[in-house]
């Protein structure tokens, strides 16, 4: 009923990892996956790299940890089969010789596609693993016996409705001046995603939470962010597995940081007032060309999770 009235239940999941052990990190996904289809959530994003953990250091130049993620994504892909929840969960992938932190989106039993981040990490060392996005020329890949659509040019969206349009951006790319989300928003995506791993700094918190706010206005979009935990503090970094949904400039809602246990914050978002919005704000611009990846939505929903002031015009 809710997906009729322009409403989509998203959550944003910081699960609890260890650094390098696939197995362990995908047995918390899968559960996370399953907690939260019982919840009715349609659409749920996990941090950066969340398979393997985002701090693995050199341990990405081996191939054993890269075929442990393959093993690890078909642990999900089959153990979520059954449920209706499209999910995006982040992995190392290779593709032509060069490894990419890389968004898989899952629904259904099938990996659906697989975004690519765009803008590597300019303070860290990750540019010593991985390769930008827009280095990749190939358009397909073979992932577990299919043939699975890879780039930066992808939006999935919802085979009966139109409106409800998904675009993945990762971690770096919304901290950059020309950060994706743009692109993806003129390009038709009402709902924004970031698997992010954004480490703490002093200040960093308000700033980065005026940094969503302003992003989702601008783009008069829902946006939701999953930001790597705290086990991933082992080095001389701090994580705090900051997750939050946002739509329009307002913040919806957003999760405790610093919590070591699995945890995720859950929250209806409102297609149809987007799109009201859209058609004054975004007209008259365009943007780069698209490939469009069938999804399936399924609305099992009668109540909604969402606060509405009594009194939405008195200040």
């Amino acid at each position: 009923m809710n997906k009729k009235y322009g409403y989509v239940r998203v959550a944003a999941s910081v699960p609890e990892i260890k650094v390098a052990n696939v197995e362990f990190n995908v047995k918390e996904i899968v559960s996370e996956i399953k907690k939260l289809s019982k919840e009715g959530v349609q659409v749920v994003v996990f941090p950066e790299l969340s398979i393997t953990g985002y701090t693995c250091g050199d341990l990405f130049n081996q191939d054993f940890l890269i075929e442990k993620s393959i093993e690890g994504l078909n642990t999900i892909v089959k153990d979520t089969s059954k449920l209706d929840v499209v999910s995006i969960v982040g992995m190392p992938i290779r593709i032509d010789n060069k490894l990419y932190n890389a968004s898989v989106v899952v629904s259904k039993g099938e990996v659906l596609g697989i975004v690519p981040k765009t803008y590597i990490d300019r303070h860290g060392e990750e540019g010593r693993w991985f390769s930008t996005g827009d280095t990749l020329r190939t358009k397909e890949i073979n992932l577990l016996g299919k043939t699975v659509v890879v780039g930066t040019d992808l939006l999935f969206r919802d085979k009966e409705d139109k409106r409800i349009t998904l675009g993945i951006e990762v971690g770096e790319d919304l901290w950059n001046i020309k950060n994706p989300s743009i692109n993806l928003a003129l390009g038709g995506a009402t709902i924004i995603v970031n698997p992010a791993a954004s480490n703490e700094l002093i200040g960093k918190y308000e700033y980065r939470k005026n940094l969503l706010k302003i992003t989702s206005s601008k783009t008069v979009s829902a946006y939701v962010y999953a930001s790597s935990g705290v086990n991933e503090s082992t080095t001389d970094l701090v994580y705090s597995g900051y997750a939050g949904i946002y739509e329009n400039g307002k913040e919806l809602v957003e999760n405790d940081r610093f919590n070591f246990e699995t945890n995720h914050v859950i929250q209806d978002v409102d297609i149809q007032r987007l799109i009201n919005n859209r058609n004054k704000e975004l007209d008259g611009y365009t943007s780069k060309e698209y490939r469009i990846v069938d999804i399936n939505i399924k609305d099992t929903n009668e109540k909604i999770i969402r606060h509405y002031d009594i009194y939405p015009f008195v200040p």
